[in-house]
């Protein structure tokens, strides 16, 4: 039980600094995104999977030592995609 409520507590602070995060980068990964792709809707799409895939990589236990640098690279992918 005790470790289970440690479990959900780390959680918590890993969804919030994530929402933190995403408050920090949103608006440079979007005008990267915009910047390559030229296209608002389609910068906006790519943004946000960005954001979910990196999220999906957190959140499975893995870690990341440069978060920001993470997040263009995954975008990067994206486009290129």
């Amino acid at each position: 039980m005790r470790q289970m409520l440690q479990d959900q507590t780390n959680m918590q602070k890993l969804e919030n600094g994530f929402l933190e995060a995403y408050e920090k980068y949103a608006d440079a990964i979007f005008r990267y995104c915009y910047f390559r792709v030229f296209e608002r809707e389609q910068a906006r799409d790519v943004m946000q999977e960005t954001f979910m895939k990196t999220w999906e990589y957190i959140s499975s236990g893995k870690s990341v030592d440069n978060l920001r640098a993470f997040l263009y690279k995954v975008a990067n992918n994206m486009i290129i995609d």
